[in-house]
């Protein structure tokens, strides 16, 4: 055991040479008189002196090491101090020697051994470190407390590790203690032999302790998940060096002293910590704060007051994201509800936008800010608003409702009004106002009240609390009118009324003269003209309908209107008579002979109308307007429903009076109707009708239907005579036959029963038959108006694929082209009516056909080509598609119905490259029948012969080219169309001609037969 306290205890000297080469320390031993104490039995001395003479021996020959020892000479001396060996290299021998000579007899003077020691160490020039082991506290005059913090202060580096040995007194163990920590050094205490060898152990040897580095946001702590830049340094050691390392590590160290520091490259936030361990794990936390987005605010240092400035930004750009203009002291939302002044950046492109600074001088903070609530603010820019003179200029007087003209300065005429107010209203009230930007000459003309007196015209800022920038009194004096009319009319007679007045006109109105109610406000008016509307100060105007007193008024239009003029006007009544022959017929007309007012009105005016009793005005069956009359007669359409009416003279004005009315009797009207029955499902039914006649019609219709929901119809207007002729249904069943009076009500006034029954058809073919072939069908049936259907099974009544048109049949045999898609289909015979009707049905059976194709291939670009074909029918065609087109599209094509027998010709692109040539059979759907590759290439030939040839010799001409059927090969003369001679390329290459008699030069061409296109030439002497 005594060997391992001592190995601790040695281990300690490795830990001093981490600050520098040549470490050296000094071991105080307490050899005061109470380390003559026992532990198990043997003396605390003979315990530390048995250690230190069996271990120094492993000690390292280099190692610096001094021994001080107190209290070991003289009883009661508070100077017994003596550092027996100064530290050195190779002092083991001596300090062993010297330890077991001690013979403890005094004090305890510990603070002074540890300064004597400190001393010997040159703690103030270099790094020391003191080992202090005592069993008691300070028995003299010095606080080790004091003593410890001095000698940290004063010295380069200096420690003090202390172990308590067997001490038991609280306040012992606290000065001891509080020397150890006052320097940085480790305090253990230990009671007996095994415990003070663990407390050598942790001082000579002390284990690493925990320490966890992180960074956290201020204020809401949370750790900062950024990249950092951190320097660490230990104990005079660089860990970190200005390095990127992870924001939250954990690192162990022994004890001693460091100092930690991050920064954030963005926006070069800076924190730093000292930080000391000693025997327990610790947090080392560093606080930055919050990251914000970059961001940067461009605009004038200076503007005049209420101008607009332009303001350049970089930021985030989200969507809520201001910039505000604020004043300086506000925090982030009271920027924004003082001044009232921000815009959205997403909302300006560019990152540019125009904004007007407050009215009021001084200095104000552009900012940008996240939000205009509480976010954060990520720049700022100052501006200073300077004086400027707001005006507003009026005429000093101006007349009740008249236009007048306001002009005004301001720096800008964005967020400013131009406001007319009572003198004493508040910024927030007004009686009207223009907003200053729809002015961009800052004039505006403004309408004066209606009432006199004294107002202003006000400059106000709109953005900020409406604030008063400017005013100008303006007085508004009284103005007159007059009126000149009857002072009595009937009641909806037109009268002149002749007036004098401002005849103020503003957009959709201006001055009116009204007839209203006594007493009645002065928007509130029965009728009215406008003075604009006028001709010679003239209005004309409707006297109600109501008679009574009433007053006409001058009206100026303003806000509010005010009544300049008025006049009574006394309404009498008026008197109307109707008369005419009663009963009336149901369905008929009535002549109605009237006298009355007869007032006319835009639109209309008085009427003659047939009512039920008790029904209100504007509910009448039908009328009559009495300026549409012949004479004092109106015609009225009279009710199809039997029974009583009255005829009512209505006067017409701003509401309808009834001045007369009479009862009238409507009677009945008698209807019949012939015809055969049964008939055939499909047919014509010939009717033969009696009844009135006209607009009537003749209608079949299934029992129990309504009115207007009848199968088939026909006016009698289309009678021969009384016999009108009327689809029958095609469905058969028991129906019956209407006479249907058409009026102001529809009324059924004669049914009839009709059966109908049912009729056949047949359908003869052939099947099966080729894919889009023409089919020829024997029918029988009812009818040439009916059809014949060829339907996929399952399509309903009126679906088909294709039809034929029985009218068109040649006798009983009808023609139709087949769909080109091979399957199983029905042909129907289709009767036409309502409903169309199946009456016959039959399975065809359509059979795939084939086709080919056969053509030269390569073909010359731009040429033409001779296609030979095998298909179904010549009213198919050729296709020359690009490969993926659809069926349909097509570049060029040749019907087949054009064909020199089975060959058609086909004009070939200008554009070489990879084509398809298609047979399309024609039909419902088109379809490809057969598809090949056509390879065009550019058009070319060559020639070869010989130069010279005797007149009249055969001349043989190698050749290569297109080699269609009209090629030629030629001789002319140079720029010559005419041939001297000729050979047809289909007898092959070489191709031989005669040289002409005359002797000359000449040519030898390739003639591309269609285009009649040289192709190639080469020269030809004859001699």
């Amino acid at each position: 055991m005594l060997k391992h306290i001592f190995a601790a205890l040695l281990c300690l000297l490795p830990f001093f040479a981490q600050a520098q080469e040549n470490p050296r320390a000094i071991l105080v031993l307490d050899a005061s008189g109470s380390m003559w104490g026992q532990i198990d039995g043997t003396a605390k001395i003979t315990i530390a002196q048995d250690v230190i003479a069996e271990l120094l021996a492993t000690l390292p020959e280099d190692q610096e090491l001094g021994l001080t020892v107190y209290g070991h000479r003289r009883k009661g001396d508070c100077s017994d101090i003596e550092t027996v060996i100064q530290p050195g290299t190779g002092t083991r021998n001596a300090i062993a020697v010297a330890v077991n000579a001690i013979k403890p007899k005094g004090k305890t003077p510990l603070s002074a051994a540890v300064i004597q020691a400190a001393e010997a160490l040159k703690y103030t020039e270099e790094k020391a470190t003191v080992i202090l082991v005592s069993d008691g506290r300070e028995t003299c005059e010095l606080n080790p407390c004091e003593v410890g913090r001095k000698l940290e202060e004063a010295g380069i580096d200096f420690t003090a590790h202390v172990i308590g040995f067997d001490i038991s007194n609280p306040q012992d163990k606290a000065e001891l203690q509080c020397l150890a920590e006052e320097t940085g050094g480790t305090f253990r205490t230990a009671s007996n032999a095994a415990e003070l060898a663990d407390a050598l152990q942790v001082v000579a040897k002390p284990e690493p302790i925990g320490v966890g580095f992180g960074v956290v946001e201020t204020g809401s702590g949370k750790f900062i998940q950024d990249p950092l830049i951190w320097t660490l340094t230990y104990e005079g050691q660089t860990i970190i060096d200005m390095q990127p390392h992870e924001n939250k590590f954990a690192m162990e160290f022994l004890p001693g002293k460091g100092h930690v520091e991050v920064m954030r490259p963005e926006d070069e936030a800076f924190a730093e910590m000292d930080f000391t361990v000693v025997d327990e794990p610790r947090k080392v936390y560093l606080e930055l704060p919050k990251l914000l987005p970059q961001a940067s605010i461009d605009a004038p240092e200076k503007a005049p007051a209420g101008s607009e400035i332009t303001v350049n930004w970089t930021g985030p750009n989200k969507a809520s994201d201001v910039i505000v203009m604020a004043n300086p002291t506000d925090g982030v939302a009271e920027g924004v509800a003082n001044l009232f002044n921000y815009f959205y950046v997403d909302q300006n492109a560019n990152n540019t936008a125009q904004m007007r600074v407050p009215t009021i001088p001084g200095l104000y903070e552009l900012r940008y800010q996240n939000s205009t609530g509480h976010g954060d603010i990520l720049a700022r820019k100052t501006i200073e608003v300077t004086e400027f003179a707001f005006d507003i200029s009026a005429p000093d007087k101006v007349s009740l409702g008249s236009e007048f003209e306001v002009e005004w300065k301001t720096p800008t005429n964005k967020g400013y009004i131009i406001s007319l107010a009572n003198p004493d209203d508040s910024s927030d009230d007004h009686i009207s106002y223009r907003y200053a930007d729809q002015y961009p000459d800052s004039k505006a003309t403004m309408t004066a009240p209606t009432k006199p007196g004294t107002y202003e015209v006000r400059v106000q800022d709109d953005l900020v609390h409406a604030n008063i920038l400017a005013r100008h009194s303006i007085v508004v004096h009284e103005v007159k009118a007059t009126l000149s009319a009857p002072e009595k009319v009937e009641v909806g007679e037109t009268f002149q009324v002749i007036w004098k007045g401002p005849n103020k006109q503003v957009s959709g109105g201006g001055d009116f003269i009204a007839i209203s109610k006594i007493g009645s406000e002065a928007n509130s008016e029965l009728s009215y003209v406008y003075t604009r509307d006028s001709e010679n100060n003239t209005v004309e105007l409707f006297a109600p309908v109501r008679p009574g007193t009433y007053e006409l008024r001058y009206v100026l239009n303003g806000n509010p209107n005010r009544i300049l003029a008025k006049q009574e006007l006394e309404v009498t009544p008026v008197t109307a008579t109707v008369s005419f022959e009663s009963p009336a017929t149901a369905g008929g007309t009535l002549d109605v002979t009237w006298q009355g007012p007869n007032r006319h009105i835009s639109g209309g005016g008085d009427f003659i109308a047939l009512a039920k009793p008790g029904s209100k005005v504007n509910e009448e069956i039908t009328y009559a307007y009495t300026n549409d009359s012949e004479g004092n007669v109106a015609t009225l359409e009279v009710p199809t429903t039997p029974g009583t009416y009255e005829i009512r003279y209505v006067l017409n004005g701003r509401e309808y009076i009834v001045l007369d009315t009479k009862e009238v009797q409507v009677v009945p009207v008698m209807a019949t109707l012939e015809f055969t029955s049964p008939a055939s499902a499909g047919g014509i039914l010939a009717v033969t009708w009696d009844g009135p006649g006209g607009d009537d019609y003749v209608a079949i219709a299934q029992p129990g239907m309504k009115v207007n929901e009848e199968v088939t119809y026909a006016y009698l207007s289309s009678s021969e005579g009384n016999v009108v002729d009327i689809d029958i249904p095609t469905t058969p069943g028991v129906y019956e036959v209407r006479y249907i009076q058409k009026g102001t009500e529809k009324k059924i006034l004669a049914t009839e029963e009709l059966v109908i029954e049912p009729v056949t058809a047949s359908l003869e073919f052939d099947s099966p038959a080729p894919a889009g072939s023409k089919l020829e069908i024997t029918w029988d049936g009812p009818s040439r108006e009916d059809y014949i259907y060829i339907v996929e099974p399952g399509m309903k009544v009126g679906e088909r694929v294709d039809y034929a048109y029985l009218g068109n049949s040649d006798g009983n045999v009808a023609t139709i082209k087949l769909p080109t898609t091979p399957g199983t289909y029905e042909v129907r015979y289709i009767q036409d009516g309502k409903p169309r009707k199946i009456l016959a049905a039959e399975e065809l059976v359509i059979e795939p056909v084939t086709a080919s194709l056969e053509f030269a291939n390569p073909a010359p670009a731009g040429g033409e080509m001779e296609v030979t074909w095998e298909g179904p029918s010549r009213e198919d065609y050729i296709y020359l598609v690009q490969p993926g087109m659809k069926v349909g599209e097509r570049i060029d094509y040749a019907y087949l119905g054009n064909s020199d027998g089975n060959v058609a010709t086909i004009d070939l692109p200008k554009v070489p490259g990879t084509y398809e040539l298609r047979y399309i059979q024609s039909g419902q759907p088109k379809k490809i029948l057969a598809a090949m590759p056509v390879n065009v290439v550019p058009m070319t030939a060559s020639l070869q012969a010989a130069d010279t040839a005797a007149r009249g010799d055969t001349v043989q001409v190698t050749w290569e080219g297109p080699a269609h059927r009209r090629d030629t090969i030629i001789i002319a003369k140079p720029g010559s169309d005419s041939a001297e001679a000729f050979a047809s390329v289909a007898g092959g290459s070489p191709a031989s001609l005669y040289a002409p008699m005359v002797a000359g030069d000449y040519e030898i061409r390739y003639i591309y037969g269609p285009r009649d296109k040289v192709l190639a030439t080469i020269p030809l002497k004859v001699e």
